[in-house]
Order: structure tokens, then sequence, then C-alpha cells
């Protein structure tokens, strides 16, 4: 019964959803926004119980005694020490220990983090751009022209190759110029084409959810 519930739910707002975008009536656009809000409530739900399930991940970890019990217990506590400085002084960005906390510990945990992913895509990238293949040479050198195009090489490379042709002048190696051509040509080009695939294959699993032929979401 609960699941014939859902199913209904979801088969009657995925239609819902869909029409209202093509009909403009003043009622279904009302009605659009009410499930918005309900949306948005829903979404504050969703977050308590993210919370409560990361918490309650980390305390088994500690009741378990795995190894590296210093990352459940930084867990448990910054994320206790947050929650008593926002009742105490707010979520601000002026407050003095927000600003302590952004500077101090987020700002360089995100350098680090970012750092560490530059790491693992240069390290692919090396692996990757192995000329093995015609695909595997165009692939390196494209990425070799956006590198050299992307770095002050690439302008000063382009500034001393620049040849005089009656009142005409231009570059033999424009590298900024190349990047900007392979950006805005070949690059869209796949970019649409990536697009265009993923709202096809989102567009077959909403219908297959609406109408009930997808179900692991209620697992």
């Amino acid at each position: 019964m609960k699941e014939f519930i859902a199913l209904g739910i979801v088969l009657i707002g995925g239609i819902f959803m869909a029409f209202q975008y093509y009909l403009h009536i003043p009622l279904m656009k009302d009605l659009y926004n009410t499930f918005l809000d309900w949306g948005i409530v829903i979404s504050v739900f969703a977050l308590f119980i993210g919370i409560k399930s990361l918490l309650q991940r980390q305390i088994r970890e500690i009741k378990e005694k795995k190894e590296h019990l210093i990352f459940p217990l930084t867990t448990i506590i910054s994320f206790g020490v947050v929650i008593i400085l926002w009742l105490i002084w707010g979520a601000k960005k002026d407050s003095p220990p927000v600003n302590f906390i952004y500077t101090t510990f987020q700002v360089p945990l995100q350098a680090t983090i970012f750092s560490l992913l530059a790491f693992y895509i240069t390290s692919a990238s090396y692996r990757a751009f192995r000329a093995k293949n015609f695909s595997a040479t165009i692939l390196l050198i494209t990425a070799s022209i956006v590198i050299i195009g992307r770095i002050p090489l690439g302008d000063y490379l382009a500034k001393i190759t620049i040849i005089n042709v009656g009142k005409h002048s231009f570059s033999l190696l424009n590298f900024p110029q190349w990047v900007q051509w392979i950006l805005n040509v070949p690059n869209v080009g796949v970019k649409r084409a990536f697009k265009f695939g993923i709202t096809i294959g989102i567009i077959l699993t909403s219908f297959k959810i609406i109408f009930g032929v997808e179900k692991n979401w209620l697992k």
C-alpha cells in the first residue's frame, strides 16, 4: 500500500511538472510555486537525516575502535564546535568565530583538496597523453596547445614570432588565439553533444521513475 501511494504521488507530480511547463495556466503556476516551497521544506528534513546518518557512522566507527580514530573524532568535534559557535554568535560572515574558522581551517583544507585533485589530474593526464594511436596523438597535441596557451610562455612565444606582411602582422605561434579557437569551436561542440546525451538519459530515466518502471528509489 505504501509503495502504491508513493508511486501515485510520483506519477501525478511528474505529469503535473511536465504539463505546467507547456501550459501557461495561472492556477498551475501557483501550484508549481507551492510544490517548490514543499521541496525546500523536504530538503531541510533531508539535511537533518544526512547529519544524523553522518554522526551515527562516526560514532559507530569510534565504538568499533577502527583504525585512524582521529578522523571520526575530528568530524564530531568540529561539528559540535561549529554548532555551538553558531548558537552563540550566529552565522553572520562578519562574526569573529566564523571568520576564524573559515580562514584558519576551511580555506587551507580547500587548498589542500584542490592541490591533491590537481596532482591526480596531472598523473591521469600523463597516462592518457601517450600517443599510442591517432586519437591519443590528437589529444596530446590539443592538450599541449591549451597548456602552453594558458601560461605566460604562450604569450611570450606569440610576441616573439610576430611577422609583418605588408600592412598586416600575425604571429606564427599565437598559442592564446589557438586556445580560444579550441575552446570556442570543437570544445563547445563536444560539450553540446555530451549535454544532449545527458538530457536524453535524464528524460528517459524520469519517464521510467514516473511510470513505475524504475523502483530502486523506493528501497
